[in-house]
């Protein structure tokens, strides 16, 4: 398991290797806590991702002295990702349902019936992150605020290269959107929902994330390291 040292280390790499970003007022900054969650702190990173045993930021945050940011909501993004069972093809589902991750995000149709195989909570506005698998595939995401909605990306990666739209829409914070992504060999069924949370409603929905997130780690499959490895793209 990865500690909050380990965590805060990948944010020292990040900024060596993007030579850090300069950020507006309004982007919340976030860093990983001993209980491998984010929280809100400046500095710390534009995204935090927190899955069963990790907790990783990426793309350092850096706000002008004596500037306060705007943090009247919170971005979340919801990551599930389910071995393929028979076809499937992307698609947006409206009004499927709250922010959901594991197997809450399962849903009642037939595209995500197979075996949990990634789960994550990521906190940021403004992103693209690559989740690299073991051969420097796997699939990146970018997530962008539409004024009410959230605009949702997903992309193949080779080789650390963004190649074609895998799926795409603009997502209401009730709407699912559904991708299929090549990982470590195989075709999976990825899930993703996104919304911008308010402060009032934001502990409760970090709970039962978290909670689902707790659950998910007993579903997952035992690996030496997580089968996605988030990286800056």
């Amino acid at each position: 398991m990865r500690d909050w040292k380990a965590a805060i280390s990948a944010l020292v790499i990040s900024s060596v290797c993007l030579g850090g970003t300069a950020t507006s007022a309004s982007a919340l900054c976030h860093v990983c806590d001993m209980f491998l969650h984010c929280v809100d702190q400046m500095p710390g990173a534009r995204v935090c991702l927190e899955s069963p045993g990790v907790c990783s930021m990426l793309v350092p945050c850096v706000v002008s002295p004596g500037r306060v940011s705007d943090d009247s909501e919170e971005g979340l993004l919801t990551l599930s990702m389910f071995d393929a069972v028979g076809a499937s093809a992307p698609a947006v589902e409206t009004d499927a349902g709250p922010l959901a991750v594991g197997d809450e995000a399962r849903g009642s149709g037939p595209h995500t019936r197979g075996r949990l195989s990634a789960a994550m909570l990521a906190h940021g506005r403004d992103y693209a992150v690559w989740f690299a698998d073991a051969a420097d595939g796997g699939f990146a995401l970018r997530r962008s605020e539409a004024g009410g909605a959230v605009h949702v990306e997903v992309l193949e990666m080779s080789g650390g290269t963004p190649g074609r739209v895998l799926a795409s829409g603009l997502l209401l914070p009730k709407d699912r959107l559904r991708a299929v992504v090549q990982v470590d060999g195989r075709e999976r069924v990825l899930i993703v929902q996104a919304a911008a949370v308010g402060r009032g409603d934001l502990a409760a929905q970090q709970a039962r994330l978290r909670k689902s997130l707790r659950e998910a780690a007993r579903e997952l499959p035992p690996t030496e390291k997580p089968l996605l490895q988030p990286r800056p793209l």
